[in-house]
């Protein structure tokens, strides 16, 4: 009897300290939270990698309602349900998650609640900062599934497996590269001027044959680029009237804008981005 009283003595001052130090914690994240208990920061002003926890934050960009995930097993007033995890996609470019709050469970496992996004996708938001939850058993856990379905349902993921669904996302879109040949003569240079006129009148079509299923065909005339092989040696002169030659960054952000989003309506086209080449100069 004396040696079981002082199992159970030490088993009730261990859970006594682990009751403290949970306390304990909890009274860390309260602090953090009223320390940050400020008027949102303007989006240009935060450090996502750095700012603390709970920060107050307000941001403008859109919400990208296609690619949710629900977190499982997330429970309110003792009931079973999920968060609702939406990409918000910021004015800069960058892409952080938004908790648009808790769903009751519909009672079915394979029929995921209606999550869909009513109204104008553009916004002004704000909030606080905050980290995902973890899971108190590794067996809590469960990735993003890596089909094409969207929602994905996910418990307790990690940042790498949320981004590594949504980079999953595959945009439907073929970009063509060919040259100005369909603008001016290309003297000496008969074989190149083919093969990239062969690219520019696929184009349409491409574009038509492709179209029924959803996927955009444009051609991108980048114009006199450099690109290593001694076109900088060159005067522009006169031909550039921007002062210099074409760099792979220009024609890298057009493709860029082709190939979002905003380029979804656009198909079939030749999309000369010369710098205002004057080809007889």
């Amino acid at each position: 009897m004396t040696l079981l009283t002082l199992i159970l003595l030490v088993l009730f001052v261990s859970l006594g300290r682990w009751q403290w130090h949970r306390g304990e914690a909890k009274q860390v994240l309260w602090t953090a939270y009223e320390r940050n208990d400020s008027t949102p920061a303007p989006t240009a002003r935060i450090d996502f990698d750095t700012a603390e926890r709970f920060k107050r934050v307000a941001l403008a960009g859109h919400f990208d309602p296609d690619h949710q995930f629900l977190l499982d097993n997330r429970s309110h007033a003792g009931k079973p349900g999920y968060e609702v995890l939406t990409p918000f996609v910021l004015d800069s470019g960058r892409r952080i998650l938004v908790n648009r709050g808790w769903i009751p469970f519909s009672g079915y496992r394979d029929r995921l609640p209606d999550v869909s996004l009513e109204g104008e996708r553009t916004a002004n938001i704000s909030g606080r900062l905050d980290e995902l939850p973890t899971a108190g058993l590794a067996s809590g856990r469960a990735p993003p599934t890596t089909d094409a379905s969207w929602p994905k349902l996910t418990s307790f993921p990690t940042h790498d497996e949320l981004a590594t669904a949504l980079r999953d996302k595959i945009e439907n879109r073929v970009v063509l590269m060919t040259s100005g040949q369909h603008l001016a003569p290309m003297a000496g240079e008969v074989a190149y001027a083919v093969s990239k006129g062969a690219l520019q009148q696929a184009t349409l079509t491409l574009a038509d044959e492709l179209a029924d299923r959803g996927i955009t065909v444009n051609a991108v005339n980048p114009g006199p680029t450099d690109t290593g092989w001694g076109l900088a040696d060159r005067d522009p002169g006169q031909a550039m009237p921007f002062g210099r030659w074409g760099e792979p960054e220009d024609a890298a952000r057009l493709i860029a804008w082709i190939c979002s989003d905003d380029a979804r309506w656009i198909t079939g086209q030749t999309i000369d981005s010369e710098g205002g080449f004057r080809c007889w100069s």
